[in-house]
């Protein structure tokens, strides 16, 4: 009578390790896509800070003329009313 009730106990037993297993296998794959996906978004990223280097980089008068033209004399207007 204990053998079969060894054997009832072991197919449970080895259905939650192989679910476990599958959770694991599952989550390593969706973490590698995420991996892969930063990876992209990073390269797209820092190939546009060079394309705007080269862009923006031409012209600093232009920068010192935009900057020069900026009011800040209403900023905190809104502020007391919060």
């Amino acid at each position: 009578m204990e053998g079969q009730n060894e054997k009832n106990n072991i197919g449970p037993m080895v259905g939650i390790i192989l679910v476990i297993l599958m959770l694991v296998v599952g989550a390593f794959y969706f973490y590698g896509q995420r991996v892969e996906k930063q990876k992209e978004v990073q390269k797209i990223v820092q190939q546009e800070q060079v394309n705007n280097n080269i862009n923006d980089g031409e012209d600093i008068s232009t920068l010192e003329s935009d900057a020069k033209s900026l009011n800040f004399d209403k900023l905190g207007d809104g502020i007391d009313k919060i």
